[in-house]
């Protein structure tokens, strides 16, 4: 797979053909036979629409344990097991259910932006950017997003493809944030988004599942259409 020429930032054919390679190489990397309740991200999926393209990751979560971080994450920002312990069965009958995570591309920063909701989640009170902090930011990350730091911190408005309330990391740092972590060297396009995920996530306790990492986008990675 031929390397970002242009990175950090991405057309919009680089980025379709980023999101065609990253959900390929999900389906390759996923471990068969891990039950449902026990997989990382329970689906990835390539959305279009009006035209453009982005990626939907589905993502199970235990209801009872929202607002607390519960992942096994390492230092890399990726879950430790291939099945994902956070949602490990501990002999209680809490619920089960899916967070969905975007990924777009931003048409004015040239960089991919994660956009997600609450909607699915039990609310105590309206939908605020507080409540966002408080269900998803892990303690170490809510003085950095809170400041606009290096992630760029949490915004709330319209999601910009399905006209929904959502959430979204602003993507005004993400630029120069990547090109620290690339450090001038040649990255595939698989890559790119297993570096941006890695960065951006973290801050919403979203991480890459460890069989991903450990595939690294190998150079056979599929070419759309190909």
């Amino acid at each position: 797979m031929l390397a970002v020429e242009t990175f950090p930032s991405l057309s919009e054919e680089a980025f379709s053909s980023a999101c065609h390679a990253f959900v390929e190489q999900h389906r390759k990397a996923r471990p068969l036979g891990c039950p449902e309740e026990r997989r990382s991200w329970d689906e990835v999926t390539l959305e279009n629409r009006r035209g453009q393209p982005f990626i939907s990751i589905k993502r199970l979560i235990r209801i009872a344990e929202v607002g607390h971080s519960t992942s096994s994450s390492n230092e890399a920002g990726t879950d430790s097991d291939h099945c994902d312990d956070e949602i490990e069965s501990d002999g209680d009958a809490e619920a089960l259910d899916r967070q969905e995570y975007h990924v777009l591309l931003s048409p004015t920063y040239r960089v991919p932006v994660l956009y997600f909701s609450l909607g699915n989640l039990p609310l105590r009170e309206p939908l605020s950017l507080d409540t966002a902090y408080e269900l998803l930011v892990p303690p170490q990350y809510k003085e950095g997003l809170g400041t606009v730091g290096v992630l760029g911190g949490i915004s709330m408005g319209d999601h910009p493809l399905l006209d929904t309330p959502a959430f979204f990391i602003h993507p005004c740092n993400t630029a120069d944030a990547m090109r620290e972590l690339g450090d001038g060297r040649d990255v595939n396009l698989f890559q790119y988004l297993m570096l941006w995920i890695g960065l951006v996530g973290s801050g919403v306790g979203f991480h890459m599942p460890t069989e991903l990492v450990m595939d690294r986008g190998n150079d056979d990675t599929p070419t759309p259409g190909k």
